[in-house]
């Protein structure tokens, strides 16, 4: 009898093992989606709104990238002709600022 009712709760415990793997990742509740990947980008400011809190930077190469940076960490004061260091994301298509370095790239540690 002890040996039937040990070999139905290892059916059991099988059989809900293989429905846990079959729900995947995507359907457990309270999983988060992973943060966007951060990027950096190095170059001169070629054009800023403040308004719109927006700037446009251009590297060595002559790639001009435009960034949004409301709610970033900006250190330095922004203005057209400084070089910057631009840590952002992109999200909906756009280049999200995270931190905006005024001057050259910060030491890393």
């Amino acid at each position: 009898m002890k040996k039937s009712i040990v070999a139905i709760a290892v059916v059991v415990l099988v059989a809900f093992g293989f429905v846990a793997l079959a729900a995947g990742p995507a359907d457990q509740k309270g999983t988060k989606p992973s943060a966007p990947h951060s990027l950096s980008f190095k170059g001169t400011v070629t054009a800023l709104d403040e308004a719109a809190k927006t700037l446009k930077v251009k590297d060595a190469a002559g790639k001009e990238m435009e960034f949004a940076f409301a709610g970033a960490q900006v250190k330095g004061t922004l203005k057209v002709g400084e070089t910057v260091v631009v840590t952002y994301h992109q999200m909906d298509g756009k280049n999200v600022a995270t931190a905006v370095h005024v001057g050259t790239a910060p030491a890393k540690k």
